[in-house]
């Protein structure tokens, strides 16, 4: 069995949400939320901005940042995995 951390964790005690904005104490169920987990910044900045651009706040959107010495290409054309 193997336990490993992907970085710091999103829990009911420090989610943003439209009840609990940028993780302020409240009940953060039931309500919105949006969280972006990818280990590529870019990626991040670029669905953060498209967010906002629907009428998302900020206050909303939890990053689930990856390390990326923890991600591994899938190599193109290596066959069908089985």
């Amino acid at each position: 069995m193997l336990f490993a951390s992907l970085g710091d964790q999103i829990n009911n005690y420090n989610i943003g949400t439209s009840a609990t904005p940028n993780g302020q104490p409240g009940n953060p169920f039931n309500c919105l939320k949006a969280i972006i987990s990818t280990a590529d910044m870019n990626i991040n900045k670029e669905i953060c901005k498209a967010l906002n651009a629907a009428g998302y706040s900020t206050d909303i959107i939890n990053d689930d940042n990856i390390p990326m010495d923890l991600v591994h290409p899938i190599p193109k054309n290596e066959g069908i995995d089985t």
